[in-house]
């Protein structure tokens, strides 16, 4: 019988592969600077993920909502005015604002604009831009606020270039 044994361990090379690994206790861990440096990596990212997230979920909630609004506005007399953009974007104040074109009265003062709105959500690489264009004031209902004429996310090539002061006859 002990021929057998021998011979059977003889018939079997040892091989490093036909061994089991090693266990977490025989195994050496990773240092604690290598485990600190993996963490704060990944700490990192999560806060430019969440960070960038962030300005996309505020931009694309106010964009949907002034959309739909301004859509409906179109269909009926329910107006869109400026104080329905301010609670959309949750108070933020516009970035940019220009005026596109200006009624100057008889005696040459200014009676009105139209102007454009530029609200900013910045993430860390993205930036996500949100344009209101409103019109004339009084012009929606008898509020004295200007009415939301058109919302965009890009900057449509007719605002590119704000047109000068023209002086027009005033209007009622």
């Amino acid at each position: 019988m002990t021929d057998r044994n021998s011979e059977s361990s003889a018939a079997k090379p040892e091989s490093s592969e036909s061994q089991p690994a090693e266990t977490g206790a025989e195994r050496q861990g990773r240092s604690t600077l290598e485990r600190g440096i993996s963490w704060g990596v990944i700490g990192g990212l999560s806060v430019v993920l969440l960070v960038e997230v962030w300005a996309y979920y505020r931009f694309n909630r106010a964009y949907d909502v002034l959309r739909e609004k301004v859509g409906q506005a179109d269909d009926s007399k329910n107006y869109v005015v400026e104080a329905t953009v301010t609670e959309a974007v949750r108070g933020k104040k516009p970035s940019d604002i220009r005026e596109v074109r200006t009624l100057l009265g008889p005696d040459g003062k200014r009676i009105a604009a139209e102007r454009i709105d530029q609200f900013v959500w910045s993430g860390v690489f993205k930036k996500h831009t949100m344009y209101v264009h409103y019109g004339i004031a009084g012009k929606a209902g008898n509020s004295s606020e200007p009415e939301v004429m058109s919302v965009a996310a890009d900057e449509p090539t007719k605002w590119a270039s704000p047109a000068k002061s023209k002086k027009e006859p005033a209007s009622e």
